[in-house]
């Protein structure tokens, strides 16, 4: 396997794996001692001449002395324009307090400062931080050294190989203005791409330049330089060795996170056009005494190594099966003129360097060379995830035959998810013929392997009715045609997430023709008890209509009226029933003349507590039914008459059937479906229990019975004397709260409101 290194043997130097690649009397005169003071200075440590490339940054540290201690800031000028210099902000510093043994075999301790580079290397110096704030290289060794190249420590064991447990791997994070070219460079040892842990290396401050190793570039991150201490680190760099490991330990006694606000850090850097040399000065104040100033030469170099192209992060890729995913690798080529390629293949294992040659068995690839772009399509009938290793590959820097070493790589996950569930989407009309001003109802059926999950949008023609959401798969809603000729309705399905697929139905053509007579709003209020039994009727203008006697002059306990289309003729009608004291009959006049439509016996006629009465479409018919429950005095029992039909569709006891205190009932759209469910309130002798009741579809226990999906407490659950219940307003999602109030008296005032959506749990 070729290294990224002349040698490999420099390479696994490098590597967390050897086995891897890389104070009162009277007054009199006396004698007073004045304090000693110090007389404010600044001192720098000169810095010598040197080299720089001209065509990247040079990171100069800057070691002033400061008496008395304080903080000192840093400016530098260069003379020549094509030459720019600042210092380098941020950064917290490190300071590793280290014993060993020198060369002549006398004991030394000290320490060794480095400013941390964490904007540029986020991710690396975090785990520097986390572990230098959990005390992990306390007791650490230098296990690694290398006169006139790199000392490097961290390892848990002191053997070179591994990491911390106490940080993950993170990525290499590259950036070409900090490479090796500069002095005392902190570098990640790595055993292959990635793979940055604990593990660190110091290149050796006191070697010329050109024999730096930049070699290194883009292989290993930087994440930090030298800024003080050395002394310290030539006396470890030359301390004995047998190969490379010392032969007295060299050990990190601890290591300290601080602001270092003494020393500095410049960053010189040539512009197109430099060349020859520049007088550096460089001042350093602490605000208070004469600025120190020191001035060094800087001779423009030759750069002669050929950087590798690299990488940086990609994101993990999510693709549904069946489709395809396609995106850029975000790739920079440092020598613009070499040619790179792009590879993506699999790890050979979780530990093993990256193989790009190693082709993915469940992917399709296809990659555009010259941009960058990949394709990734799974093959036929995979579902679930794979990982990945992007690569570019400079061919320029190739050393050796095999591809393995040559790419910087990014390792991505590729999720593959099942496709959406289908759907299908059918549309039904109650009526195919209406006349203009009439109302039909459309009912949009949404199928597929699971309950959906949505909305329905209906259309006549392009334009747009309404929004619907879906409840138990269906969707209603009420249309009414404003032009003489053909509507041509449709519903589509939007599913609320991914996991299915949209549809739309097919068009139901309905045709509306010139209306004979116009639909007429009405009102009716009913008489109240003592009273003689009475109904007046208005229209929407409030001009009185017709008044009705729908029961016995002789009656007088109230009467409870409705209004809705019961009859399926497009105009609403009024709906009767006696309030107490009357047999259990329902009446129903047509609303335009007051003709009588509908006389009906609902209970045994023994019975005279009086009914509640509601209509609404409960069961998606396209027009309304009547909700009629006992009255006070009769056991809680509840029947929807379908007057179309003349016969009733439900019939059941909403509550214990032994109570005897009636039941009231209200049909509201609560789930924002388009229709309605029932709503009942237990009478006297119950706890205030408001239960609601599935209206389409109407799955029935023996018969007539309809699914009870929810129950809650309406107010004080110790409270018996019976509750009323009725909607509220529509709200702006498309739902209805419940209104609740006393049972008595008759009235219609309701001053609780609750949404049955928001209460959490039902109460059994």
């Amino acid at each position: 396997m070729a290294s990224r290194f002349p040698f490999a043997s420099l390479h696994r130097w490098l590597s967390p794996n050897p086995s891897a690649r890389r104070i009162p009397t009277r007054r009199r005169l006396r004698l007073e001692y004045l304090e000693a003071r110090e007389v404010p200075s600044v001192t720098l440590n000169h810095i010598t001449d040197t080299q720089i490339f001209s065509d990247r940054p040079l990171f100069i540290p800057v070691t002033p002395s400061n008496t008395p201690d304080g903080p000192v800031s840093v400016m530098t000028t260069t003379g020549n324009a094509n030459l720019l210099a600042q210092t380098v902000t941020g950064g917290r510093s490190v300071r590793f307090d280290v014993t060993g043994t020198d060369a002549n075999g006398n004991a030394f301790s000290g320490s060794i400062t480095i400013r941390l580079f964490e904007d540029e290397a986020p991710l690396a110096t975090a785990n520097i931080v986390t572990l230098v704030q959990d005390h992990y290289y306390d007791g650490k060794l230098f296990h690694r050294v290398i006169p006139q190249f790199i000392i490097q420590g961290g390892s848990p064991n002191g053997d070179g190989v591994g990491g911390s447990t106490l940080v993950s791997d993170v990525s290499d994070e590259f950036n070409t203005a900090y490479t090796f070219a500069s002095r005392g460079i902190v570098a990640m040892a790595n055993a292959m791409d990635d793979n940055n842990n604990a593990q660190f290396f110091i290149t050796d401050p006191s070697v010329d330049i050109n024999t730096r190793p930049n070699y290194l570039n883009f292989n290993h991150t930087i994440v930090g330089i030298m800024t003080s201490g050395f002394d310290v680190y030539q006396k470890i760099i030359n301390t004995q060795t047998s190969g490379t490991t010392p032969t007295h330990p060299v050990t990190i006694t601890s290591a300290t996170l601080f602001t270092d606000t003494v020393n500095n850090v410049i960053e010189l850097m040539p512009q197109a056009g430099f060349s020859g040399s520049a007088n550096i000065q460089v001042s350093a104040t602490d605000g208070v005494g004469a600025p120190a100033l020191d001035t060094f030469t800087l001779n423009a170099a030759t750069y002669t190594v050929n950087d590798a192209a690299f990488l940086g992060p990609v994101a993990n890729q999510t693709v549904t099966a069946g489709k395809s995913v396609t995106f850029s690798l975000p790739f920079t080529n440092p020598e613009a003129g070499d040619t790179i390629t792009f590879g993506v293949g699999t790890p050979a294992s979780a530990t093993a360097a990256a193989d790009i040659s190693n082709a993915p068995a469940s992917v399709t690839v296809s990659i555009n060379q010259a941009t960058g772009q990949v394709t990734l399509t799974p093959v036929t009938g995979f579902t679930g995830s794979v990982d990945l290793l992007l690569g570019v590959w400079d061919n320029q820097v190739r050393r050796g035959n095999s591809l393995t070493d040559e790419y910087d790589t990014q390792k991505i996950t590729l999720s593959v998810t099942a496709g959406p569930t289908a759907t299908t989407t059918m549309l039904a009309t109650s009526l195919s013929s209406i006349g203009l001003g009439r109302s039909v109802l459309l009912t949009a059926t949404v199928a597929g392997p699971a309950k959906p999950a949505g909305t329905v949008q209906f259309f006549d023609g392009a334009t747009p009715l309404s929004t619907v959401t879906v409840v138990d798969g269906r969707a209603l809603f009420f249309a009414t045609p404003t032009v003489i000729g053909t509507s041509v309705f449709q519903a589509k399905f939007t599913p609320a997430d991914g996991t299915q697929s949209a549809s739309d139905s097919t068009v139901q053509n309905v045709t509306v023709t010139a209306a004979s007579t116009a639909p007429i709003a009405i009102t009716a209020t009913g008489s109240a008890a003592g009273s003689p039994p009475s109904v007046v009727v208005k229209d929407g203008s409030g001009t009185t209509l017709f008044t009705l006697t729908p029961f016995d002059l002789s009656f007088t306990g109230g009467v409870r009226v409705a209004v809705g289309d019961v009859n399926n003729d497009g105009q609403d009608d009024v709906v009767t029933v006696p309030a107490f004291g009357g047999v259990p009959e329902i009446k129903a006049f047509d609303g335009r003349t007051g003709a009588q439509i509908l006389d009906v016996a609902v209970f045994e006629n023994t019975f005279h507590g009086g009914l509640y009465v509601d209509v609404g479409d409960v069961l998606g018919k396209g027009y309304s039914q009547i909700l009629v429950g006992a009255g006070k005095t009769g056991g809680p029992r509840v029947t929807l008459f379908d007057a179309v039909q003349n016969k009733p569709a439900l019939n059941y006891f909403a509550y214990d059937s032994t109570l005897r205190g009636g039941v009231t009932v209200d049909v509201a759209d609560l789930r924002a479906g388009g229709q309605n469910q029932i709503v009942t309130g237990a009478g006297a002798g119950g706890g205030p229990v408001v239960a609601l009741w599935n209206g389409y579809p109407a799955p029935v226990i023996n018969g007539q019975t309809p699914v009870k999906f929810g129950q809650f407490f309406g107010g004080d659950p110790t409270n018996t004397a019976g509750i009323r219940t009725g909607e509220g307003t529509l709200k702006s999602d498309g739902r209805r709260d419940i209104l609740v109030g006393p049972m008595e008296p008759d009235t219609s005032i309701l001053n609780l409101t609750f949404d049955p959506y928001a209460l959490g749990v039902f109460v059994g």
